[in-house]
């Protein structure tokens, strides 16, 4: 579903710009040079073309266009009032030969909608009423409103929720709400949900390499890598430590149900915090793993994720900043402390 949401992103990108940028222009030059984006084929496509084309409906089933020129807006199914024709008039919409017909396609037919057959009496009223609904063209490009945010504004939060029919869960509204890049939520949904390509998730899936992990010879999985690792057990003593706490968390649920004893800017800023351990933890894993580059120190996971830190400081609320910088202070000095003694007692 998240890969869905992130690919019918484009479609917004590519249908809200009045001046487009390069890369628009030449996907326009490329697949559209005389059509609507709403109506191009995906026939000669490349691979990421195809993937949009075959998302499109679901985008135009979830926004709603204003109507000026008429040109990326369809008579039957993106229009009609509040509605669409096929649901305002659903007498008359299985009539209609041509359903993916644009409001401007069908304003150069002179209004001739082209039915599959004569209409009764009956039918004739709903068609003279339909008739009284057909809008004023003008030069300006249609323009779109995204009715699932308060805002009128898309957003894969929104679309996410749409997409599985409610809001998003409180179990991941932790993930939803932190000042983190894009990618990183992503990253930590799928950790949360044991769907990273962890070793037992590649086995599952008949991929090469061994079920063990290869720093400490314990079957891996997605919580074994974050809790139970020797490198991830190393990082939890640091936590406590700054934290002032007793937690020994051996799953993603373990941890959620702690962390609810945090209040304010400390629950925030904590899953700030573990995020950016989290993705050391796993670019760390995937070095040991794949490239068979083991850390010297356990201590560069404690560096690298203080570097993440200092670059996502800018996403933190100001609000939040005292509480960030003491955080990533106390992160630097430990590592600091403990590399110094790690050089003292070799």
């Amino acid at each position: 579903v998240m890969n869905k949401c992130l690919i019918l992103k484009w479609w917004w990108k590519i249908m809200s710009f009045v001046e487009p940028p390069l890369w628009l222009t030449i996907l326009k030059a490329k697949y559209l040079p005389t059509s609507s984006p709403m109506f191009a084929l995906s026939s000669g496509g490349s691979q990421f073309w195809h993937q949009l084309v075959n998302v499109r409906p679901i985008f135009q089933s979830l926004v709603k266009f204003t109507v000026r020129n008429g040109k990326p807006t369809r008579f039957c199914l993106d229009w009609c009032g509040e509605s669409t024709l096929a649901v305002t008039f659903p007498v008359l919409f299985p009539y209609c030969s041509n359903p993916e017909i644009s409001i401007f396609e069908l304003s150069l037919n002179n209004w001739d909608l082209d039915l599959r057959r004569t209409l009764s009496p009956e039918e004739l009223e709903d068609w003279h009423h339909l008739t009284t609904c057909f809008p004023l063209l003008s030069e300006e490009e249609d323009s779109m409103v995204w009715p699932h945010s308060a805002s009128g504004r898309f957003s894969v939060k929104s679309l996410y929720a749409k997409l599985i029919s409610g809001s998003p869960t409180s179990k991941f509204k932790c993930i939803w709400s932190s000042r983190i890049p894009p990618r990183i939520k992503i990253f930590l949904l799928q950790a949360f949900r044991g769907n990273l390509p962890a070793a037992d998730q590649i086995r599952k899936r008949n991929g090469p390499g061994s079920d063990r992990c290869a720093l400490c010879g314990e079957l891996e999985n997605t919580e074994h890598i974050f809790f139970r690792c020797s490198l991830a057990k190393f990082v939890w003593c640091c936590i406590r430590s700054w934290l002032q706490v007793a937690w020994d968390p051996s799953s993603f649920d373990d941890l959620r149900g702690l962390v609810n004893g945090l209040f304010g800017n400390s629950k925030r800023v904590f899953w700030v915090g573990f995020a950016a351990i989290c993705w050391s933890l796993w670019t760390t894993r995937n070095k040991f793993t794949i490239e068979h580059i083991f850390p010297a120190n356990p201590v560069s996971c404690l560096f690298k994720a203080n570097v993440f830190l200092q670059h996502w400081r800018l996403l933190t609320k100001e609000a939040d900043l005292e509480a960030f910088d003491d955080m990533v202070s106390k992160m630097r000095s430990t590592a600091s402390s403990l590399l110094r003694h790690s050089r003292t007692t070799s």
